[in-house]
């Protein structure tokens, strides 16, 4: 049996990568539907998106590292 810290590193896990998996499958649409700029704009907003979120304090909800 797996402790909560655990299960919470593989449900995070997951969830990473269906994010990723949903950023590339939004990637081939938008190239096959819009063209290869468009497609390269996408990944590049996503990725600027992503160096510019703010991280989560230990004190804020949603913080799951000292989950037990």
């Amino acid at each position: 049996m797996l402790s909560a810290k655990e299960q919470q590193s593989i449900d995070d896990s997951r969830a990473v990568a269906w994010f990723a998996v949903k950023i590339a499958f939004g990637g081939l649409l938008i190239h096959y539907t819009l063209g290869s700029l468009a497609a390269i704009m996408f990944f590049f907003g996503w990725w600027w998106g992503e160096t510019r979120r703010k991280p989560i304090a230990a004190d804020e909800p949603g913080n799951y590292d000292d989950f037990e």
